[in-house]
Parts: C-alpha cells; sequence; structure tokens
C-alpha cells in the first residue's frame, strides 16, 4: 500500500509526526506484531490466529473441529461434502452388524412363542417395526405394545393361535391365526384398521 501523502499540512512539525507515524516501513505497529503496511480490507499474513478465531463464536477454533481434517474450514465443509456424497448409490458395509431385516423399507420384527403362551411386551427396538411377525405359540397369546410409541402394524400372525395386540391399558385387537390385519396404536388403545385378510 503506497504511503499517505500528507502535503496538504501546512504546519511542518504536525506534518513531519504524521509522517512519521504513519510510514509503512517504520511507522506505529497497529496490529500489535509490527505490520507496517496495511492493505485495506486485508490483515498482516500470520496476524489472525486461531487463538483470536477461537473468541469470535461465530468461527470457533479449529482445533475444536470434530472433521479430520482441521487445517482450514474449507478443507473441513469438504470434508463433510465428501462423506455426505458418498452415502448415495450401494453402500459396502464390512464388519456390520444388521439387527433387523427390512421388507420394501418396512422395518420387519419376528418374534416365536417358542412353543408357550406368555405375554410378549416388545422391545423399544421392536416398537419401531412395522411389519410384526408372529410365530410359534403355544395357546392363545398377547402381544403387549406401548403407550409411548404411535405407530402402524401391519401384523402377520403364523403363530398356530390367536394373538390379542394391546397396550397395558386401552382396548385390543384380536388378530385370528394365519391372518394379517393393519392396527393403529394411538398412544392409548390398539384400533383395527382392516378387518382380518
Amino acid at each position: 500500500m503506497a504511503a499517505f501523502s500528507f502535503k496538504s499540512i501546512f504546519n511542518p512539525t504536525l506534518r513531519r509526526l504524521m509522517e512519521s507515524i504513519f510510514n509503512t516501513s517504520t511507522g506505529h505497529s497497529h496490529d500489535g506484531v509490527d505490520s507496517k503496511a496495511v492493505t485495506t480490507g486485508t490483515p498482516g499474513a500470520g496476524v489472525v490466529t486461531n487463538a483470536m478465531m477461537a473468541a469470535d463464536v461465530k468461527v470457533g477454533s479449529l482445533a475444536a473441529l470434530t472433521t479430520t481434517i482441521k487445517t482450514s474450514l474449507q478443507a473441513a465443509i469438504n470434508e463433510i461434502v465428501a462423506a455426505y456424497v458418498s452415502l448415495t448409490g450401494t453402500q459396502v458395509l464390512t464388519n456390520k452388524t444388521l439387527t433387523q431385516p427390512s421388507v420394501n423399507g418396512l422395518l420387519e420384527i419376528s418374534h416365536d412363542y417358542g412353543g408357550g403362551s406368555a405375554d410378549w411386551t416388545l422391545s423399544a427396538s421392536e416398537l419401531l417395526g412395522s411389519v410384526i411377525k408372529i410365530t410359534g405359540a403355544g395357546g392363545a397369546a398377547n402381544a403387549i405394545f406401548a403407550t409411548t410409541v404411535r405407530n402402524l402394524y401391519l401384523i402377520d400372525n403364523q403363530s398356530g393361535q390367536a394373538i390379542t395386540c394391546k397396550n397395558a391399558t386401552g382396548a385390543s385387537v384380536p388378530v385370528a391365526n394365519t391372518k394379517r390385519a393393519l392396527l393403529w396404536n394411538n398412544g392409548t388403545s390398539i384400533i383395527r384398521i382392516t378387518a382380518d385378510l
């Protein structure tokens, strides 16, 4: 940046003082890092440190990023974009465990009564299923859902017995053996949407 001209100041003492202060080679250090020449809108090289950025909540510290790359915000953003793009299309899963199968995008839960008829209370993960396939009941049995999860369920009863779907309280719905029915858990009762099919 070219030195500013103070020729318009007629007082020679004041003019020399101003020229000395704003001399781009020997003048006052404005940023505390001996940066004499300041280009308009651009800080001197190395003036803005990570510590300074950490004090600004709009930027934060590069070291605090959870990305693998922490050299710059641009590099970190590029890492996130690359990871997002890689999630599209067919994925190869290595050493992963798939706990529940999916039927045409619907989560299928299977339960076998093992020849017994004790109440089956669905677990938190089972309550997230959409297709509930029931097998192996030794007598009429209950499938107990939860008032905390509202969901639409397709019950596929292949248990050999009638299965009553219910919450801890509220109305219940029996589904006959070898039949399928669409049921709605409204958080209070189990409501039949279709007849046994």
